[in-house]
């Protein structure tokens, strides 16, 4: 018994939600239940820090040992065989039941130990330091020969956000480095940004406008709003407005993501620069989107309009059309502090909540339950299809949709200080430190567990950072909201992990990448 409560008060401060308890209760009780969230079959309001107490009393004394294990302090080494053509190929990992005791790991490096415990009980460092492991961890995937993490072009961008998010969660320069491999390294310049795909050129946009406001390279700002103009270009008359998905195929149709981020985008250029040019971009997009794609009864998302005859098709379809919504009113909502920006990101926020998530309240991706895609031409392989051996589960593009409305419900919190959002996020952050991460930092697909090392890889390590950063930011402003309540002064973490770029002898990519529009 007293080994068992040992390990156990271990883990509670190991994930420091002691200091964060009081300001992450429920909502005063005469705050009425919002209709989105009434029917949950989990209690949204209950603090994470019972939670996880509730989950690691439910865990075996063998499941406690091996959950420490994973998580000791003893950093693991770089085994001198693993220099071959396999040494970052996470797909060829070991079965699962092995998976503590392989040789295979990480440089480490300058990699802080995990836990640092001079700091857990007042800093809750523990957080971002599972965090930047994360990020080394995806350090294995960048491509010197490119510049780019061996992703999807769009996917790139996402993952940077992740990083730009740690850093000012954390008040530090620590992922600048990686950041700028990608976005100062590339010959074109912002021309190296622009896509036949709409939405992709959109993410660039983006991530140079937050690369600027948290490092101040103006180049960062030149570029996004030469990506925000060329996107806004490509507005049609068709269907009564909206831009276009693709520049090549304009009568394909309009869509919820390609809209929703040039409306994020230009709500983050009025934010920083102030122009009215940009905020009424916002609106006139906002205004013509949310006429077909969003459902204020419901919450619910459509993804597509179909073009000619201007319908709505898969509604509430996947994570990520919730998502970019909610982080582009949030910065209408600071530019302009009118709170129906506001009101209508909460609705979207508790919508995406109670769609998408197990009864545990662990974001679930809709297409995580699905088997494995047919190959092309329909025919499945039981009536003599052929068969792609690809898994089940989501594929390529959606494996990282979590990561993103992650990070904006981490946006909407830092604008509200939202309960509830803390407690989910922070929910969704501990099962994957429990249940969904290996003894090399790598995190696999399904939030909620149990870690399938067939299954983790490149795209679901980029997915979980999505979910890391916004834990460590809501972590942190919950316990500076309680410590200034409190008179205290405010938790400033600002020590520089070393979180280095792989050398030059990185293997090249194979990957292929869309083409794009010189401009």
């Amino acid at each position: 018994m007293m080994t068992r409560t040992k390990t156990r008060l271990g883990l509670l401060s190991l994930f420091a939600l002691l200091l964060s308890n009081a300001s992450a209760s429920s909502l005063p009780d005469d705050e009425p239940t919002h209709p989105f969230l009434a029917d949950l079959p989990w209690n949204i309001d209950q603090p994470a820090q019972d939670r996880f107490t509730l989950m690691l009393d439910q865990m075996t004394q063998q499941q406690l040992d091996d959950l420490q294990e994973r998580l000791s302090p003893s950093a693991p080494t770089h085994s001198a065989n693993d220099d071959d053509d396999d040494h970052n190929r996470p797909d060829e990992f070991a079965s699962s039941h092995d998976r503590y005791k392989r040789d295979w790991s990480i440089p480490t490096s300058g990699l802080p130990s995990l836990p640092v415990s001079a700091w857990i009980a007042t800093n809750a460092s523990s957080w971002p330091i599972l965090a930047n492991a994360a990020v080394r961890r995806m350090q294995t995937w960048f491509l010197t020969d490119t510049n780019l993490y061996d992703i999807s072009w769009w996917q790139n961008p996402v993952v940077l956000l992740s990083f730009l998010d740690l850093d000012r969660a954390l008040g530090n320069s620590v992922n600048q480095q990686a950041v700028t491999a990608v976005l100062d390294n590339n010959s074109r310049g912002v021309q190296y940004m622009i896509d036949q795909y709409v939405d992709d050129s959109a993410w660039w946009g983006l991530v140079t406008a937050r690369a600027y406001q948290q490092y101040g390279n103006s180049n960062y700002l030149t570029a996004a709003r030469a990506i925000q103009a060329a996107d806004a270009g490509n507005w049609t008359s068709d269907c009564g407005g909206g831009i276009v998905w693709l520049t090549y195929k304009p009568d394909y149709g309009k869509n919820t993501v390609t809209n929703t981020l040039q409306i994020a985008l230009s709500a983050k250029l009025y934010l920083i620069t102030g122009e009215e040019s940009y905020l009424e971009d916002a609106q006139r997009t906002l205004n013509w989107w949310q006429s077909w794609a969003y459902n204020p009864s419901t919450g619910k998302i459509y993804d597509t309009l179909t073009a000619y005859e201007c319908v709505q098709t898969y509604e509430q379809l996947f994570t990520y059309n919730s998502a970019i919504i909610i982080g582009g009113l949030v910065d209408l909502y600071e530019g302009t502090k009118n709170q129906t920006y506001l009101s209508m990101a909460q609705n979207i926020a508790y919508a995406a909540i109670r769609d998408f998530s197990t009864s545990q309240g662990v974001m679930r991706e809709s297409c995580e339950g699905d088997g494995p895609p047919n190959n092309t031409g329909g025919v499945s392989a039981a009536d003599g299809g052929p068969v792609n051996n690809l898994p089940a589960g989501c594929q390529s593009d959606t494996i990282m949709f979590k990561s993103i409305l992650a990070q904006n419900l981490g946006y909407y919190f830092r604008a509200t200080s939202d309960p509830k959002i803390y407690n989910y996020l922070a929910t969704n952050f501990m099962f994957n430190a429990l249940y969904n991460m290996d003894n090399t930092f790598l995190f696999g697909e399904f939030w909620s567990g149990p870690f399938n090392a067939t299954l983790a890889n490149k795209l679901t390590q980029g997915n979980a950072l999505g979910l890391l950063s916004a834990g460590v930011a809501v972590n942190l402003q919950t316990i500076n909201d309680a410590l200034n309540a409190s008179g205290q002064h405010n938790v400033a973490i600002t020590q520089s992990f070393t979180v280095p770029m792989p050398g030059a002898g990185q293997n090249p990519s194979t990957r292929k990448r869309r083409s794009i529009l010189f401009w």
